[in-house]
């Protein structure tokens, strides 16, 4: 017979003695529905396992980190499609930024920049504008979609009525049209002397005032400086470059010694130029612009094997060989030149005080008694020793060294093409389409583009009160003033 045991409780929390027993013949035991299906879900449970509530399963975290990537990777596959992909972003071969120099949009187009320095055309190396020269600065001429629709504008006065009450939101570089400043009007006269710097200034986007109006020069000034027309020195090699090795595999590039402008004309060139034969073989950001030549722009090509086996570029492409290039090789006027050295030398060495005597060729009392080596009476001029990073060069001064560098490109017998900063500066278009073409390149098909601030960015030119914009430049290369300048004091 088995015994159930038999426990009452009771209201009070006490119960009867459960050592009674009592047959189970004679008493009936009810077991509560949930008790039993608890029991038979224990008996399915495998041995050694306990019933446990059933819950619902928890997600792997991995499983969480894979969906995540999932969405970032269809994000940027839309970003790719949209802002790289998408034809209405190049306006011709050349990926070049299309707003304005606020960064403004230009209506109608894309906000997508596109840096230069990012192409593979444009690679950086030790001696660039990483540490020599520095990055270019890219300046877009106002469209004429954005002229009308400024015209279109709203008075000020309909704007105060439609804003009232309304708190403005804050634009970065977006003009505020609700302040009114005085305008400066110029009677532009096709006939004028000022007309054709007048007409630089205006396609370039430079808006004009006063002071700066009167310190234009005239183009009378000009010309008699430079003549009316660029000068260039070696045209007849343009054809002999294009004719070698495969036209697919040439690049376009800049040469020139130090403070020559080899920055305004590099920049010029990024900005307006590309090889399209080279575009049709390697793609679009191919566009066959370097920044300087292989040898780098400011070394002295007097050592062909140098030139020939230096390379300033990091890179395995069998392309970028020395005969594949064609250097645009900038010239400035000798006397503007030796200034610029006495501000910043770079890699010339010479004795000299630039607060007491500089430019100095030859040396006077003072530079005599701050520098014993220039003493001697036989020492009839002030040595240069310049710098470079494989070699030296001693000259027997900083004329000496102007006439010897570039004399090695005017007896070069590789293609090259010799430009006067000062034509670039008054002739822009026509001297970066000269020596684009005669690299075999072509002109872009949007307007031209003028670098209107400096092109030498960074510390390593000097302090940026010392830098010259596009305005600078005209002022100061535009007359016979301050061209003989330099510092000269004399002690008995």
């Amino acid at each position: 017979m088995i015994l159930v045991p038999q426990t009452d409780v009771h209201a009070d929390g006490g119960s009867e003695d459960p050592s009674k027993a009592t047959p189970l013949s004679s008493r009936t035991v009810r077991i509560p529905q949930t008790v039993r299906t608890n029991q038979r879900a224990r008996l399915r449970q495998p041995p050694g396992i306990a019933a446990t509530v059933s819950q619902k399963p928890t997600p792997s975290p991995l499983w969480t980190f894979l969906l995540l990537g999932l969405v970032f990777c269809l994000l940027d596959f839309a970003y790719i499609f949209k802002f790289v992909m998408d034809d209405r972003f190049y306006d011709g071969p050349q990926p070049t930024p299309l707003v304005d120099r606020n960064n403004t949009r230009v209506p109608g187009k894309s906000d997508f920049l596109m840096q230069a320095p990012l192409m593979p055309d444009l690679a950086d190396d030790e001696n660039d504008r990483s540490r020599d020269e520095s990055e270019d600065t890219q300046e877009d001429v106002k469209s004429d979609a954005e002229d009308s629709e400024e015209a279109d504008m709203p008075s000020t006065q309909e704007k105060q009525k439609d804003t009232a009450g309304v708190k403005p939101a804050l634009r970065k570089n977006v003009p505020n049209h609700d302040v009114e400043t005085p305008a400066f009007h110029v009677d532009f006269d096709p006939l004028s002397e000022s007309s054709h710097i007048l007409n630089l200034l205006h396609e370039a986007g430079v808006e004009l005032n006063a002071e700066t109006y009167a310190r234009l020069p005239q183009w009378s000034d000009v010309t008699a400086l430079y003549g009316s027309k660029p000068v260039f020195v070696g045209l007849e090699s343009c054809k002999r470059f294009q004719s070698m090795g495969i036209a697919a595999d040439h690049f376009v590039s800049v040469a020139g010694t130090f403070n020559t402008g080899t920055n305004a004309l590099s920049e010029n060139l990024i900005a307006n130029c590309h090889m399209p034969k080279r575009i049709k073989k390697y793609g679009a950001r191919n566009r066959g612009v370097r920044w300087q030549v292989n040898w780098g722009k400011h070394t002295p090509v007097g050592d062909e094997q140098f030139r020939q086996g230096h390379r300033t570029y990091n890179t395995t492409d069998p392309s970028l060989a020395t005969d594949n290039i064609f250097p645009g090789v900038a010239i400035r006027d000798p006397y503007k030149w030796m200034q610029s050295m006495c501000r910043h030398e770079y890699g010339a060495r010479w004795r000299h005080d630039k607060s007491r005597h500089c430019p100095n060729l030859v040396p006077n009392n003072e530079d005599r008694a701050a520098f014993p080596v220039l003493r001697p009476l036989n020492v009839t001029s002030v040595p240069v020793r310049v710098v470079y990073a494989e070699f030296e060069r001693h000259h027997a001064s900083l004329a000496h060294f102007w006439n010897d560098w570039y004399q090695e490109y005017v007896n070069a017998t590789f293609p090259r093409l010799l430009v006067r900063f000062e034509d670039l500066v008054f002739h822009p278009q026509l001297v970066t389409k000269t020596v684009c073409e005669c690299a075999g390149g072509e002109m872009n098909k949007r307007p031209f583009k003028y670098i209107v601030e400096s092109a030498k960015v960074g510390s390593a030119h000097g302090p940026e009160k010392a830098k010259t914009s596009y305005v600078d430049a005209i002022v100061k290369y535009g007359t016979e003033k301050s061209r003989y300048d330099a510092v000269w004091l004399q002690i008995p």
